[in-house]
């Protein structure tokens, strides 16, 4: 523990860090992005279009991967600019809240349809006839707005930049930014002072 707090005392008091580039994002997420958006459509538009017998919380599960999917473009133009957000700071938390509802709704109808499963596998004579339509399309909404609920506090974030090129960027300092991860405030410089 002693090296430890040696070595992360020795670390802050470095006056320059490494410079982390993050050239690759552009490079990797770009066609990643227009593919997924590519196969991602035809899939969910070709597995909802086939379903004959409505499985609702399969039709919920392709409806939260297409509200995701429309925001791809958005992100390929992003990084097709170099990392510069021109869509304004509004639609830069819709799309972070889009992300988010389609991350837990997703997790939220895959535990639906494995619970459904389950109860017909394992109980089959306790639930006949309980697993009705109607209960499923109530549970489907319950998802939904326990989903945006959750999803809601990242509309209230506040990106503290004035410049919308760089507002994007800052939203997802965590993901984007590896700086702060590697090089930490230094303390007798002020809480402001970043890695340069």
């Amino acid at each position: 523990q002693e090296r430890d707090l040696f070595l992360y005392l020795t670390m802050m008091n470095q006056t320059t860090c490494p410079d982390v580039s993050l050239d690759f994002t552009g490079r990797f997420l770009l066609p990643v992005y227009v593919l997924v958006f590519i196969t991602g459509l035809v899939a969910n538009g070709w597995g909802l279009k086939k379903l004959k017998i409505i499985n609702v919380f399969v039709f919920n599960l392709g409806l939260a991967d297409i509200l995701y999917l429309l925001t791809l473009p958005f992100l390929v133009v992003y990084y097709s600019m170099k990392s510069k957000w021109i869509f304004g700071e509004v639609f830069c938390k819709i799309t972070r809240f889009c992300f988010n509802v389609n991350l837990y709704g997703s997790i939220g109808f895959l535990t639906c349809i494995s619970v459904y499963r389950y109860l017909a596998i394992v109980h089959p004579v306790k639930v006949m006839g309980r697993l009705t339509f109607t209960r499923s399309v109530i549970i489907s909404v319950i998802v939904w707005l326990l989903v945006s609920v959750q999803s809601l506090p990242d509309m209230d974030v506040k990106t503290g930049f004035k410049n919308t090129t760089v507002i994007y960027r800052a939203y997802f300092r965590c993901v984007l930014s590896l700086k702060p991860l590697i090089c930490p405030p230094m303390p007798h410089r002020g809480l402001h002072h970043a890695c340069r």
